[in-house]
C-alpha cells in the first residue's frame, strides 16, 4: 500500500470507522449553544477538570474543550484541515494532537490546553497519529508509517519532537492505540488489522512484548487508571463495540456496557472515578460518562454532529 494511500487508512481508522456514519437525525443544539447544563449535562459539583474531544459540527473534525461537567465548552481548533487523537499532559496544560493542517499528511502537533501556542512536532512525507504523553510530561508515544510502506509502528520521541526511537518492529502488523503505563515503564497498545486486533504491552526499552488480550473480535483503545492496575477498552468479542475492564496483566476481564449500542474511545478521569467515552446511544455518536464499575451512566457532551476521542484531565 502506498504511504499516500495509507495515510487516509489511518486516519480514518484513528477516529473509529463508526465515526464517519453520519449525524443524528434528531434536533440538537449546536456547538455555540448546548453546554449549559440542561441538555443531558453532568450536574455533580465534584466533578473538576477538562475533557478534550473531537467533533465533526463543522465539516471537519476539529477539537473542542469541555468542563468535566459538561456545562461549558470551547473550541480550540479552526481550520479547514482535520484535528484528531488528542491527548493531555498529566497536568492538564498541553494537549498533543493529529493534524493534517500544514499540507501535512498527518503530523503531530502540541498546543496550550486553551488551544494556543500550537507547535508541529514531527515532519515528513509519512502518516504520524495517535500521540500520548507519559506521565511525566517528558515523552510521547505515537504510531507511524515512516519506516514501512504499510503498518504503522511505534516510536516514542522528546515532548519537544526530538529523539525519536522506534518502539516495535514487527512491520507486517499494525500497531496502534499507544498509551503510557503511569509509571511509564510499559506502554500498552493494539496490534493487527480489522476485527482481529488484540492488546499488548511492551517496555519502554523495546522488550518483553505480552500478549494481553487473545479474544475473538478486536480490543482497541486502551487507556489505564490512574493507580496503574486497571485497564479499560473497547472489544467487538460479542458482536457489537463494548467496553471492558481488566487488570493490566490481562486477566480478569469485566464488560461494563452491555446494549445494543455501539461504545468506544475510553478514557479514566484522572481522579479514577469515572471513565468517559463515546457511544451511539442516542442520535449520532455523542460523549457519556459512567463509574468504573459501569453504573451511573450520564450524557456527558451531546452536539450536532459526532463527538469522539475524549481525553479528561485535570
Amino acid at each position: 500500500m502506498k504511504r499516500r494511500q495509507f495515510t487516509k487508512y489511518l486516519f480514518l481508522a484513528a477516529l473509529g470507522t463508526a465515526f464517519f456514519s453520519g449525524c443524528g437525525s434528531g434536533i440538537q443544539p449546536g456547538i455555540g449553544g448546548l453546554w449549559n447544563g440542561s441538555d443531558g449535562t453532568g450536574s455533580s459539583s465534584t466533578l473538576t477538570g477538562q475533557v478534550v474531544f473531537v467533533n465533526s459540527l463543522s465539516g471537519r473534525y476539529q477539537l473542542y474543550l469541555a468542563s468535566a461537567d459538561g456545562k461549558t465548552v470551547t473550541r480550540l481548533t479552526n481550520g479547514n484541515w482535520h484535528d484528531y487523537r488528542p491527548s493531555f499532559s498529566a497536568d492538564g496544560k498541553k494537549i498533543v494532537f493529529a493534524s493534517t493542517r500544514d499540507g501535512a499528511d498527518g503530523q503531530l502537533y502540541v498546543m496550550n490546553s486553551d488551544g494556543t501556542g500550537a507547535t508541529r512536532l514531527t515532519s515528513g512525507r509519512w502518516a504520524d497519529s495517535g500521540p500520548a504523553f507519559s506521565a511525566d510530561g517528558k515523552k510521547i508515544v505515537f504510531e507511524s508509517n515512516r519506516d514501512t510502506e504499510g503498518a504503522p509502528q511505534l516510536y516514542v520521541m522528546n515532548a519537544d519532537g526530538s529523539g525519536v526511537t522506534r518502539l516495535t518492529k514487527d512491520g507486517t502488523q499494525r500497531d496502534f492505540n499507544p498509551t503510557f503505563a503511569p509509571d511509564g515503564k510499559s506502554v500498552v497498545f493494539a496490534r493487527g488489522e480489522g476485527e482481529s486486533a488484540q492488546l499488548f504491552a511492551i517496555r519502554t526499552d523495546g522488550t518483553g512484548l505480552t500478549a494481553l488480550t487473545a479474544s475473538a473480535g478486536a480490543n482497541k483503545n486502551p487507556s489505564f487508571s490512574p493507580d496503574g492496575k486497571k485497564i479499560v477498552f473497547e472489544s467487538s468479542r460479542t458482536g457489537s463495540y463494548q467496553l471492558y475492564q481488566m487488570n493490566t496483566d490481562g486477566s480478569g476481564a469485566k464488560r461494563l456496557t452491555n446494549n445494543t449500542f455501539q461504545d468506544y474511545n475510553p478514557s479514566f478521569s484522572p481522579d479514577g472515578r469515572y471513565i468517559v467515552y463515546m457511544s451511539a446511544r442516542t442520535d449520532g455518536y455523542q460523549l457519556f460518562r459512567m463509574d468504573p464499575d459501569g453504573a451511573n451512566v450520564t450524557l456527558l457532551v451531546a452536539a450536532a454532529g459526532n463527538s469522539s476521542d475524549p481525553r479528561w484531565a485535570n
